[in-house]
């Protein structure tokens, strides 16, 4: 399988990657467009060119929705490309994901995720999302929405002026929110005690975490880290790894391709 091709397509909340990818995890002629910006003839046109003489036989796409589990994109919140739009534009049937999941197997595959056998993904960008990964493969849920710890708000009152308030981890923590004028030391306190809650929850080995304001490192990365360990509820658990993510910006295109070439493969088999 290492020698076989796949166009990986990574739909994101700010950019689109779109790379060749082979099935060792090597990734070719790395192209990337603006989310808002591009067209899908303009997508299917820099697909060609990154496919342009390579013996491609298969397109993966992770795309920053909701995907339920029978590849149907559920949310239309920054693109409302469909499934079957796609693949037409693309030129052939596509492997569809959500891009979280796409890019969490490819960090349990390559990146910070290959010593674990469970740990949390979590992608901090545009948008904030995350999936649990279990003996390599990323969980999907019963609906395909294991993914939507930054879109879940909470509603409370304060105890202080009793002003009610709904708000979710995107809302102040996320790299829209700093565009919006969000202190980066704040959201990452935010976000901080939204990765404790899903240790608490889930009980991972570990935390990876990704994305281009996840994992931008310096102070933010320091607070980030140091915040989730002073959330984390059992005294022994505080000391699990929080790592950013090993393939960085590529975990999701590398993860499209690979999702496209293991469809391929049992497709083969069955």
């Amino acid at each position: 399988m290492a020698d076989r091709v796949a166009l990986g397509v990574d739909v994101g909340g700010t950019k689109i990657a779109v790379g060749a990818v082979r099935g060792d995890g090597s990734l070719q002629r790395l192209e990337r467009l603006p989310t808002a910006a591009t067209t899908l003839p303009e997508l299917a046109a820099a697909a060609a060119r990154v496919g342009e003489g390579l013996d491609v036989e298969t397109v993966g796409v992770g795309i920053c929705e909701v995907v339920d589990n029978d590849g149907v994109v559920r949310s239309h919140e920054t693109v409302d490309w469909t499934a079957d739009e796609l693949a037409d534009a693309l030129g052939r049937p596509i492997a569809l994901d959500a891009d979280v999941r796409v890019a969490a197997l490819a960090e349990a595959r390559l990146g910070a995720g290959v010593a674990f056998s469970s740990f949390v993904y979590v992608t901090v960008g545009t948008e904030i999302n995350h999936a649990l990964v279990v003996d390599g493969e990323p969980y999907r849920g019963a609906h395909g929405c294991e993914q939507l710890v930054g879109s879940a708000a909470l509603s409370f009152t304060c105890p202080h002026c009793g002003r009610r308030s709904r708000l979710s981890a995107e809302d102040v923590a996320s790299g829209a929110a700093l565009a919006r004028g969000a202190e980066a030391a704040d959201a990452a306190l935010t976000l901080g005690s939204f990765l404790a809650l899903l240790v608490n929850v889930l009980d991972p080995e570990a935390v990876v975490v990704g994305g281009g304001l996840g994992t931008s490192g310096g102070e933010y990365w320091h607070t980030l880290v140091a915040t989730v360990r002073e959330h984390v509820w059992a005294d022994h658990v505080r000391g699990l790894p929080v790592l950013p993510a090993g393939l960085g910006a590529d975990s999701g295109v590398i993860g499209a391709g690979l999702v496209a070439l293991d469809a391929a493969q049992a497709q083969e088999v069955r």
